[in-house]
């Protein structure tokens, strides 16, 4: 099969915390979660057939696969589907979220990891909080968003997602990819302005206020 014409990328993350089942607040479940011990670990590989479509598409989107790691849940379990975004707009000129959807099966069937990062202008948080905390809640089936409105979650918790791991997974494994000499460098100029364009303007948001060139946007 021949190389794709557009520029691709692939990059790995690692993240670890805890859930508790029955628990349908994220805070409540992190906190029960915590003191009993119920880890859920999440290894991912996202994939992006597309650099020009992922940065100017609105939903920012790229594939998930990998792993849910939870011993309440069944072990470890392959990832069979979902999708994941990346800075996407809410109502909110000041607010990006990031979104995992994650497909799985355990011990209580077809279950749906659904959990998001939410990069704002709040000052109290910081940049690596907002992009470190991944507040999640898990569902029967294999959901999607607007079923999940008017489901009742079987376990919540928060997933983080730490300095050293983001390192080694997340940095060292970012390619870029694509048919020509020139097109995966594109690629990666491609997503790093859109990545860190976005990550100053919010800092910029954090440290003057409202008050930034242009927005956030």
């Amino acid at each position: 099969m021949a190389e794709s014409r557009h520029a691709t990328f692939t990059v790995s993350e690692l993240m670890k915390g805890y859930v508790t089942l029955g628990d349908t607040d994220i805070l409540s479940g992190y906190k029960t979660g915590l003191f009993a011990g119920t880890y859920i670990e999440t290894q991912l590989t996202l994939n992006c057939d597309d650099m020009d479509r992922f940065v100017h598409d609105p939903a920012h989107a790229a594939v998930p696969s990998g792993s849910v790691i939870s011993p309440a849940l069944g072990g470890t379990l392959p990832i069979s589907g979902g999708e994941f975004q990346l800075f996407v707009n809410t109502e909110n000129d000041f607010v990006r979220r990031m979104n995992y959807r994650l497909f799985f099966t355990g011990t209580q069937g077809p279950m749906t990891l659904s959990g998001f990062k939410c990069l704002t202008d709040n000052p109290t948080a910081g940049i690596w909080f907002d992009c470190t905390w991944l507040w999640t809640k898990i569902f029967q089936g294999h959901v999607t968003a607007a079923e999940e409105e008017n489901l009742k979650p079987i376990a919540a918790g928060v997933i983080n997602l730490y300095i050293l791991d983001f390192i080694k997974w997340n940095i060292f494994s970012f390619k870029t990819g694509g048919r020509g000499v020139f097109t995966p460098l594109i690629g990666f100029i491609q997503f790093f302005v859109f990545f860190l364009g976005t990550m100053i303007r919010f800092q910029f948001a954090k440290w003057l206020g409202r008050w930034v060139p242009g927005g956030p946007n």
